[in-house]
């Protein structure tokens, strides 16, 4: 499900948790600081509403990704789909940091072959929405749909 507010309607709800000696400083901060940052606008958003931010992963997790949907310019797609560094056409990445609040919440390193073989590391950070599966949970995920 998803939801639309626009920036207009979300400042006025956050706009009433202020105390209104300070309501028309505070909102005209919050404007300026977040009129580029929609992701950071929906966070504040929903924490006006209790909501916290709910990840799926942990540091130090297992997971899969799309090679696509990583800096794939850097390797051999087709080699490191098919080496140890990869399940099912996925490549295996580790989760070395979580950030609930930044869109691309996952810092994450994994190894990849470039078209000579060579092993590389490379470190990236990733949105909640192109990680697949937990590594360790991988038996079940029907790859041929995916790609």
């Amino acid at each position: 499900m998803k939801i639309e507010i626009s920036n207009i309607e979300i400042i006025q709800r956050v706009k009433t948790l202020f105390k209104d000696d300070y309501r028309d400083e505070v909102m005209e901060v919050i404007e300026e600081v977040f009129k580029d940052n929609e992701h950071a606008l929906s966070i504040l958003f929903k924490l006006s509403l209790g909501i916290k931010p709910v990840l799926n992963y942990q540091e130090k997790d297992d997971v899969l990704i799309k090679p696509y949907d990583l800096q794939s310019w850097k390797f051999d797609k087709q080699l490191t789909e098919k080496s140890e560094f990869a399940y099912k056409g996925l490549i295996i990445c580790k989760v070395v940091k979580v950030n609930k609040y930044a869109k691309e919440c996952y810092d994450i390193t994994y190894k990849a072959l470039k078209n000579d073989n060579e092993v590389i590391v490379i470190n990236q950070s990733v949105s909640e929405e192109i990680v697949i599966a937990l590594h360790e949970n991988a038996e079940n995920i029907a790859v041929d749909d995916l790609f």
